[in-house]
Order: structure tokens, then sequence, then C-alpha cells
């Protein structure tokens, strides 16, 4: 029987300075995005949101694509 993966995986504990945001800001959270070292990263496009005062669970599936030569 293989673990968990909530036992196994990334773990994280953020603090968010939620009296640092301006008056107007429509929400406090974070946007987790994860990626290749070599990726530049698109938060608003392949991110997460996670919200404050609230725990968060995200699954996820590494692919890797292969190209092959076609004559």
């Amino acid at each position: 029987m293989e673990p968990s993966a909530a036992l196994i995986g990334l773990r994280l504990l953020l603090y968010v300075n939620a009296s640092d945001y301006l008056p107007t800001t429509e929400a406090v959270g974070v946007r987790i995005t994860v990626h290749d070292k070599d990726e530049y990263p698109f938060p608003e496009t392949f991110g997460y949101s996670a919200p404050t005062g609230y725990i968060s669970s995200f699954g996820m599936k590494m692919v890797t694509f292969f190209s092959t030569k076609t004559r």
C-alpha cells in the first residue's frame, strides 16, 4: 500500500500580513504556482488561489511530453 500523498507531499506554512494590504484590496490570500526551474511562472494563468484562515489542498500530477521526429 502506498502512503497518502498528503503525508509525503510538499507542505507550506505562509504568513500573510493582511494589515499591509490596501483598504481597496478585493481579497486577502496567496496565489501558488508550481513550475519547472527553467520556466517563467504565470500565476494568473496557471496558479492556484489559497485564501487565508483555511487549509487548502491541491492535487497535482507531473506530465512529461516527448516529441518524435516525423518524416
